[in-house]
């Protein structure tokens, strides 16, 4: 009050009371997506109806929200459904009939007045990327399909850098990106030939190159033997594959004749009859016997 004078003392008199005001929530807030960025991953293993990814909108207004609907609007390829109520993402076709690796969609959510109409809404993007298992080893091919072993035959004394065009090799590995990245090799006999290609992402037709020829001899051995290894790369399963190649080989008249000794004695009894025996000369590969013609 206004104060004055009470028992010769100027006091002002007060009193206070509490006001409570209630804000009512008005509709001006859009709905807004949280927990974005939103990544799903699709796998081969995955089957028609699989869960990819489940979004979720909440009305801007606290007080009284309004339900949230969902749907695509773009970027689906007629592959993706999303429950409209629980904004879940469903795979609707089978994994080997999507044409891309990565897929973007465009997500909208609705907020839905109490007389069905529509007012705002917001727009996400959800990421799908079609993720490959490393579920298929390396696997050589021949003509008629899947082979472990190749065999041909030559003849010895090929020239060094020459390709042995009788393999009809192919090694193929299903898996996509680096699930199907391998290396070659050759073990067998050092040096004696080499693999082309080293490396091999997914298929390669396989060339096999004399290095020493030195190595491909009839006499040293009628046939050669080398395993063909393909052992992925950058995978923890490390898949493996192996094949059997063989190498028959034909002689060529290449070698001179050999006495295996360079000198030979021989003792003869004076008395010995003419077709006697008188020594035995070896020349590889022939025997040749020495023979009295007459009696001494």
């Amino acid at each position: 009050d206004g104060g004055g004078k009470y028992k010769g003392k100027h006091q002002v008199l007060t009193s206070t009371a509490t006001v409570t005001v209630n804000v009512l929530d008005a509709q001006d807030m859009p709905p807004s997506f949280v927990g974005t960025p939103y990544f799903g991953y699709i796998y081969e293993v995955s089957v028609p109806g699989s869960e990819i990814y489940t979004v979720s909108a909440k009305d801007g207004d606290q007080g009284n929200p309004n339900p949230i609907y969902y749907s695509i609007v773009n970027g689906s390829d007629g592959v993706f459904d999303i429950n409209s109520t629980s904004g879940c993402i469903s795979l609707s076709t089978h994994p080997s009939m999507l044409k891309n690796e990565l897929y973007e969609i465009k997500v909208k959510a609705s907020e839905v007045g109490p007389n069905s109409q529509p007012l705002d809404y917001d727009i996400t993007t959800v990421t799908v990327r079609v993720v490959d298992l490393n579920n298929h080893p390396p696997t050589f091919y021949g003509e008629n399909g899947p082979q472990s072993k190749f065999e041909v035959t030559m003849y010895e004394h090929p020239p060094a850098g020459e390709i042995l065009r009788g393999f009809k090799i192919t090694v193929n590995d299903s898996d996509q990106g680096a699930n199907a990245k391998f290396k070659l090799r050759l073990v067998g006999p050092s040096r004696v030939l080499r693999v082309v290609p080293q490396t091999v992402l997914n298929e390669a037709q396989v060339t096999i190159i004399v290095e020493d020829a030195s190595g491909i001899d009839y006499e040293k051995g009628p046939t050669l033997s080398f395993k063909l290894l393909a052992v992925e790369i950058d995978t923890p399963e490390r898949f493996s594959a192996t094949a059997d190649i063989l190498i028959n080989l034909l002689d060529t008249n290449d070698n001179v004749p050999i006495f295996t000794s360079e000198y030979y004695i021989a003792r003869v009894p004076e008395n010995s009859p003419g077709g006697s025996s008188v020594v035995a000369v070896t020349v590889s590969p022939l025997l040749i016997k020495i023979c009295f013609s007459q009696t001494m």
